[in-house]
């Protein structure tokens, strides 16, 4: 039978895999294993091509064929599957380089921004509520309402927000 990924070659080896439940089934010839990342010698290789005989295996995107050498000398990925194939060895990369692999950077610029917007919804829905207050002529709880109107219109300076 034919290898399942290059369909030239005779396949000599049947790979299964089960990842999330689901199994599947590759027949595959050597080169296209050792293209995979499958053989990284051991029993396998001993196997396929004899004792003391452990080729150099170097894994290959599937996507574009790019080594974890080649990314990591140039310091890219060479397209979106290569995220994903080598998401191990890049993260472990970036732990080195960063010595955190979670960000800790300072607050985007427009961070300050949201809530404002959530405040001025706020406004509205308090003032509507006070307004259905005075016209129930419930005053105490309009006074109540319009402190907070008065809290939330003040500058965020003097209120204490704004700094960080």
């Amino acid at each position: 039978m034919l290898c399942d990924i290059c369909k030239k070659n005779q396949a000599q080896i049947s790979y299964r895999q089960v990842a999330g439940g689901q199994e599947t089934i590759l027949h595959l010839c050597p080169s296209c294993m050792a293209n995979m990342g499958l053989l990284g010698g051991g029993i396998l290789a001993g196997a396929l091509f004899g004792e003391g005989h452990t080729p150099q295996v170097q894994r290959r995107c599937p996507g574009c064929g790019s080594t974890f050498e080649q990314i990591a000398e140039k310091g890219k990925l060479g397209c979106a599957q290569c995220y994903d194939f080598f998401g191990e060895d890049v993260a472990r990369m970036v732990g080195k380089i960063h010595g955190n692999l979670t960000h800790q950077g300072k607050i985007p610029h427009s961070a300050h921004l949201a809530p404002r917007q959530d405040r001025s919804a706020e406004l509205a829905a308090l003032k509507e509520e006070m307004q259905a207050a005075v016209e129930s002529q419930n005053f105490e709880r309009a006074a109540v309402l319009r402190d907070q109107i008065r809290a939330l219109e003040q500058p965020e300076c003097a209120r204490g927000e704004g700094e960080q």
